[in-house]
């Protein structure tokens, strides 16, 4: 009979990870990030913010060689979030006297999604009053 040793799969996984991943893979995922991550337009900021999270939180650390110290720093992860939000979300921000360095992560996401519903229903209602005003 044959019998898998579990930690013998499992270091096998890792090693055939380990050989086909580009030379210096997770820098470069990393440095890709940071630069051009990008959140498409029709994509709400919960969806991208848990996507970066899970990204920074379960794909990077498993990136050869695999350490928890894969992972962007927090002020890294927030920093992508903001840089995607448009102009006006920020301005809005300094408006209101946010400062998203001084919050956690979840703070930040919170804080963008109030400004992104209240755009929204401020579509709506233009969308309402140009249709009254063409009948």
């Amino acid at each position: 009979q044959h019998y898998l040793n579990l930690d013998d799969v499992e270091a096998a996984i890792h090693s055939v990870v380990g050989n086909t991943l580009p030379y210096k893979c997770l820098e470069k995922v990393r440095r890709q990030l940071r630069r051009s991550a990008l959140k498409p337009e029709s994509m709400k900021v919960r969806a991208f913010a848990t996507r970066l999270y899970h990204i920074n939180h379960v794909e990077l650390p498993n990136i050869p060689p695999r350490s928890e110290a894969n992972s962007l720093r927090p002020d890294e992860l927030k920093d992508i979030l903001i840089r995607q939000m448009p102009r006006d979300w920020a301005l809005e921000m300094d408006r209101q006297g946010f400062d998203w360095s001084e919050r956690d992560y979840w703070g930040v996401v919170s804080f963008l999604e109030r400004i992104e519903e209240y755009q929204e229903g401020m579509r709506q209602i233009k969308l309402i009053d140009s249709n009254e005003s063409s009948d």
